[in-house]
C-alpha cells in the first residue's frame, strides 16, 4: 500500500510508528549466515530452533526460560503449551 492510500486508512499513523520499530527491530537484530558445501551451491540457508521433544523439555525447561530469546518470544512457554496437548 503506497504512503497516499494508507493516509486514507484508521490508525494509519499507528500503522506508520509500528513499521518503522519492527524495521528498526530487524535492523538490530540481522543474522549473518554462512554457509558452504552442497547448501551453498544449492544458495540454501536458514534459522533453526530448538523444539525439543517433551522429555528434553523437561530436563532443559528452565535454561530455555532464562534465555533472552525465550523471554522476548516466550518460546518456552509455547513449547509447554505443544507439548501439553
Amino acid at each position: 500500500m503506497r504512503g497516499r492510500a494508507l493516509n486514507a486508512v484508521a490508525g494509519a499513523e499507528r500503522v506508520r510508528v509500528l513499521a518503522r520499530e519492527a524495521l528498526a527491530a530487524l535492523e538490530q537484530n540481522r543474522l549473518v549466515v554462512e554457509f558452504c558445501g552442497e547448501f551453498e551451491r544449492n544458495g540454501v540457508s536458514g534459522l533453526s530452533v530448538a523444539w525439543p521433544d517433551r522429555d528434553e523439555l523437561a530436563k532443559w525447561g528452565r535454561f530455555y526460560g532464562v534465555l533472552d530469546f525465550a523471554r522476548v518470544t516466550h518460546w518456552d512457554e509455547f513449547l509447554a503449551a505443544w507439548h501439553a496437548l
